[in-house]
């Protein structure tokens, strides 16, 4: 059972390089309606047709995770191959090319309710009780995950990860990644 969780998302450096959307719509217009569609299970991926994304600065393949609104993120093939196909087994992984290198946007496919809600700090929107607007401090039903595991819960859209593949991450230089213990 996992004793720590951390939540995997884009780093923030000042001088990485970032997408430039405005630029992607004018050079390879992108219907990102239809891309937010199909990652929130709303059309069939089957509609899904590969992006092309051009990023002008030379070291933007060296990084491994993009921030790309309304998604869990842009993620290098080098990045899925360490955290590897079972643990992304709640996920499908739609192919993108930015600057002819193979990345991957992040579609959740099932989110695992594991929030110990008892256990847990958070805040409700006042105009939808039900829902909660952001976690202050997580605690996890650890019966629920596995040491080797990504996993998404219904609360938030996050890719959270355990152990197993924390410590497998540590086993290499990515670029661009933020690990950040919550638990």
């Amino acid at each position: 059972m996992p004793k720590s969780i951390w939540l995997l998302s884009n780093s923030i450096e000042n001088d990485r390089p970032e997408i430039d959307f405005v630029q992607v719509k004018e050079t390879n217009p992108v219907d990102w309606g239809l891309v937010d569609d199909l990652l929130h299970s709303k059309v069939s991926i089957e509609q899904y047709t590969p992006l092309n994304i051009l990023v002008e600065q030379p070291e933007a393949t060296k990084y491994d995770f993009y921030s790309v609104p309304g998604t869990l993120g842009l993620v290098s093939n080098r990045l899925v191959d360490a955290i590897g196909s079972i643990a992304f087994m709640n996920y499908s992984t739609l192919p993108v090319t930015l600057n002819d290198a193979q990345f991957y946007l992040v579609k959740c496919n099932a989110t695992i309710d594991c929030l110990d809600h008892d256990n847990s700090d958070f805040e409700r929107f006042r105009s939808a009780p039900y829902r909660i607007k952001r976690i202050k401090r997580y605690s996890f039903r650890d019966d629920m995950l596995s040491d080797q595991l990504v996993f998404t819960i219904p609360e938030q859209e996050s890719l959270f990860i355990t152990n197993g593949i924390y410590d497998s991450l540590c086993k290499y230089a990515f670029r661009g990644i933020a690990l950040t213990k919550i638990v």
